[in-house]
């Protein structure tokens, strides 16, 4: 039977870790501003009489593209998006600037 003895074990870890490092780069996968992803609709919601409605419903769309974000968190902030608009007849630009803001990829 082969004994394996501390020395050769600690000796082995040293050489490993003095071995060349592995060098990793981390990179987002996607390039994206998260709040640039509903700054338009929140200008768009602004013009058309939104007021202090528009920026905690765009926040809360952002962040749902995050990593953190769960499944259905982007479809929730785009159904509170389009119900804001529908309440300021139906705003064309604040629906078609959702339809956009709903295909957005997430950082899941």
């Amino acid at each position: 039977m082969a004994r394996i003895s501390v020395p050769f074990v600690l000796s082995a870890l040293a050489v490993m870790a003095s071995a060349a490092p592995v060098s990793v780069q981390l990179q987002k996968r996607i390039a994206q501003t998260i709040a640039d992803s509903t700054s338009d609709w929140e200008q768009a919601c602004l013009t058309a009489g939104g007021g202090q409605k528009c920026n905690p419903i765009s926040q809360v769309a952002f962040t749902s593209l995050l990593a953190a974000g769960k499944n259905c968190d982007q479809q929730d902030a785009a159904d509170q998006m389009i119900d804001l608009a529908k309440t300021l007849n139906n705003d064309p630009e604040m629906i078609r600037l959702t339809q956009i803001f709903v295909q957005q990829p997430r950082n899941a």
